[in-house]
């Protein structure tokens, strides 16, 4: 009972944290948006890209790694041991991070004159790979917190950071410009090293392992870091190099909605994966069942939000950054197919990673990344940013293929194509909210009675093709509520 209560803690506080850091973040965003310039925007772009590669390559894949094993060490082996561990990773991925940054620094001209055409760029670049570089130190902390299974301390912490970094940003936007935005950004960060260090403290000596013990043992998660990082990290660089300061600034907006959106998806068909681990022993039927009853509950759940997005999308960019971005709203509304195709990608990847080896992820990853990066050579000249969730999406979906094969043929799994479409039809269905939507002219009412349409499609839909439990459910509300109303 204690075990199981602490895990509902756990979880109850990741997702408090979760939840403020969201609203907090698009808020900030929001706000941001409207008093940056495209150009300025595009140096927060900018900041975040650095800081996600500088965890990914300079981490050399010793994040993964404490997670993985630090609750073993600490089972099996002496104290020392463990804290010599978790020292090692500190201070390897530490010097590797930093390697990564002074690579940033020495071609930040480069960078400067690919992104805006300027020189004068360079300085302000420079500065904000030495503030990426904390961000990405911190990241180490809060892998060791999440390794010994410190979730309330971590989300605590990461609470902390993450307002003292929007509070410390505002204030020092309006008292000393970008430069001070980006000071205030460095500030929040180390405050919050501050606190997990000391949190930590315990953990830390003067004896190391030598690097090639550690290396031997993390290089494998780094290839795979590497290229199930390359799927969702390699646009921005992209879209830099192709598009320039204003593409950059108009994706980075984008994405960012688009990334909410995602971690809804993650919401729903996590805890789906989880389940396939527990049902593995019941067999194959009891796994078919819940293999498609997946599939047909996250489609008809993520697809009318999909469709909302084809017709609100311009309206909703307007409303969360500002009316120069209204143009980013088609690249918005392509994100529908995106998040369409990932939910099958990480369906399939939730029930292989606990039904199959883990050479077949590999696979999925590689050919995401491959199709994924041709496509965006061959449509990013053309379409501009439109081709980015374009190319994600096919990527998305060359990678789901390898899985689905194997999971029929290694697990007999057949991959429910017809109960897809028609969980999928009731969000095509919701394009006939278009009709009164674009009767409307201002961009307020157009969102909200487009939401309204599309939220009553989705019930009927919802109410259609739910499970039995739930439907039953909503009679019982109903019966109720038309009780209420004849008296």
């Amino acid at each position: 009972m204690e075990k199981g209560d602490g895990l509902v803690k756990s979880s109850i506080s990741i997702l408090l944290a979760q939840g403020f850091n969201t609203i907090l973040s698009v808020v900030f965003i929001a706000f941001f948006a409207r008093v940056f310039s495209k150009e300025q925007m595009a140096i927060y772009a900018i900041l975040t890209m650095f800081a996600d590669w500088g965890e990914i390559i300079g981490g050399l894949g010793m994040g993964t790694l404490v997670v993985k094993n630090a609750l073993e060490i600490k089972e099996t082996k002496t104290k020392i041991d463990l804290q010599k561990f978790v020292t090692s990773i500190v201070i390897y991925r530490t010097v590797g991070m930093v390697i990564f940054t002074s690579v940033i620094i020495l071609f930040s001209d480069y960078i400067a004159v690919l992104i805006f055409a300027d020189h004068k760029y360079s300085k302000i670049l420079k500065y904000v790979a030495v503030v990426s570089f904390f961000m990405a130190v911190s990241s180490t902390f809060s892998h060791v917190q999440t390794s010994f299974q410190y979730f309330h301390s971590n989300s605590k912490i990461n609470v902390i950071t993450f307002f003292a970094q929007k509070l410390f940003c505002v204030i020092g936007f309006f008292s000393y410009g970008l430069e001070g935005f980006i000071t205030g950004h460095l500030v929040g960060t180390i405050l919050g090293i501050c606190l997990r260090v000391n949190y930590l403290k315990g953990l830390f000596v003067r004896e190391i392992y030598s690097f090639t013990d550690i290396w031997k043992q993390s290089r494998s998660y780094l290839g795979l870091k590497v290229v199930r990082s390359f799927v969702d990290q390699i646009d921005k660089p992209l879209i830099g190099t192709f598009l320039g300061a204003e593409g950059l600034a108009n994706y980075h907006i984008v994405r960012r909605l688009y990334d909410n959106l995602y971690q809804l998806l993650l919401a729903v068909v996590v805890p789906l994966g989880v389940k396939f681990g527990e049902i593995k022993t019941l067999g194959h039927q009891e796994l078919q069942r819940h293999y498609e009853k997946g599939f047909v509950v996250s489609t008809f759940m993520i697809a009318p939000i999909c469709t909302m997005l084809f017709i609100v999308s311009s309206p909703l960019v307007e409303l969360y950054a500002g009316a120069k971005y209204e143009e980013a709203g088609k690249v918005l509304a392509l994100f529908g197919f995106t998040i369409i195709a990932s939910l099958v990608w990480q369906i399939t990847r939730e029930a292989s990673l606990r039904l199959l080896l883990p050479s077949r992820l590999f696979i999925q990853y590689t050919t995401s990344a491959f199709v994924t990066s041709l496509s965006y050579l061959v449509l990013l000249p053309i379409l501009r940013e439109v081709g980015v969730p374009i190319a994600m999406g096919l990527g998305f979906i060359a990678g789901s293929v390898p899985l689905i094969k194997y999971l029929k043929t290694q697990c007999n799994l057949i991959f429910p194509l017809k109960e897809f479409l028609i969980a999928l039809g009731g969000g095509v269905f919701s394009f006939s909210a278009v009709v009164p939507v674009m009767i409307v002219n201002e961009s307020l009412p157009k969102l909200i009675v487009g939401t309204l349409c599309v939220s009553v499609l989705a019930l009927l839909y919802f109410q259609k093709y739910a499970p039995t439990e739930i439907v039953s459910i909503c009679k019982k509300i109903k019966i109720c509520i038309v009780k209420e109303v004849k008296q």
